[in-house]
């Protein structure tokens, strides 16, 4: 059982895209990190957006799926943000 974890998690006969499941990890580390440093989530939501606009054009096509997670996220964390302000806001 020891170290059957990593095959578990990225094998790809386990799961249908191990570097997605990569990006979403070190993208959740990212903004979580970002998000506890500034206290807002605007600055972590901008960071994720920039930094997978950098990634696509310099990974390998093999690995293009870790910078397309990340850019989700980046985006989903921007549309939670404009629902915050704009929806949730009691004061809206």
């Amino acid at each position: 059982m020891t170290g059957e974890w990593h095959r578990c998690m990225f094998d790809s006969g386990v799961i249908g895209a191990p570097e997605t499941v990569f990006g979403l990890i070190v993208g959740g580390g990212l903004l979580a990190s970002f998000y506890i440093a500034g206290k807002g989530i605007a600055t972590p939501t901008v960071l994720l957006i920039l930094l997978a606009g950098i990634m696509i054009p310099v990974l390998p096509g093999a690995y293009v799926g870790i910078a397309n997670a990340i850019a989700v996220m980046g985006v989903m964390s921007a549309v939670f943000l404009l629902l915050q302000k704009y929806v949730m806001s009691p004061a809206a």
